[in-house]
């Protein structure tokens, strides 16, 4: 059985029956790491002599990973032990809607939304549509800075959390002098 944590890293494991180095008079040449991506077939990874291995994830989608080992023996190999599968979400589509303080959409408002995960570190600039909107795609989870202005309104500026719970956002902007600070409404969806 493996142990598997992920966000940017898969760290496996394995019992310590599937580390016997002898067995029934045999040496360990090494163990072979599969992984497979969703339900592609499962791929050769790496081979080691080690009882734990480390699979970077960062450039890889996110999807259900599962892995399995085998020991290659002097004299032959051993069964595959299949891990549990390993669900890796990271990214979202996040939707944010711009609209007025009568919940009227307000089109070409201008948001900066600016990461530092320290890996990713996303930034998106965008306009809103002439329905208000603006949609984003394959947002790392993380918070982020956001800033929304245009002529007219005050400008916000405030962080977020992007998150499987945190995905639609509404930023209802109040008119005022051009380049003020304030605080609008923001509802979380």
């Amino acid at each position: 059985a493996f142990n598997l944590d992920a966000i940017y890293q898969a760290h496996l494991t394995w019992d310590s029956y599937v580390v016997n180095k002898k067995f029934n008079n045999r040496s360990l040449n090494c163990f072979e790491i599969y992984r497979k991506i969703n339900d592609s077939e499962f791929t050769l990874l790496d081979s080691t002599s080690d009882d734990h291995y480390i699979d970077s994830l960062i450039d890889l989608p996110d999807g259900t990973y599962q892995y399995k080992i085998r020991a290659d023996y002097s004299a032959g190999e051993s069964d595959f032990v299949l891990s549990d599968t390993l669900n890796v979400k990271r990214f979202y589509n996040v939707t944010i809607r711009t609209n007025n303080i009568n919940n009227e959409a307000i089109s070409d408002v201008r948001i900066e939304m600016t990461g530092d995960d320290g890996l990713y570190n996303m930034s998106f600039y965008e306009n809103s549509d002439e329905s208000g909107l603006i949609e984003l795609s394959n947002v790392f989870s993380d918070e982020y800075v956001i800033t929304l202005s245009k002529i007219g309104f005050i400008t916000y500026k405030d962080t977020i959390s992007i998150d499987e719970d945190n995905t639609d956002f509404i930023f209802n902007l109040n008119g005022s002098a051009e380049g003020s600070l304030g605080t609008p409404e923001v509802t979380q969806l």
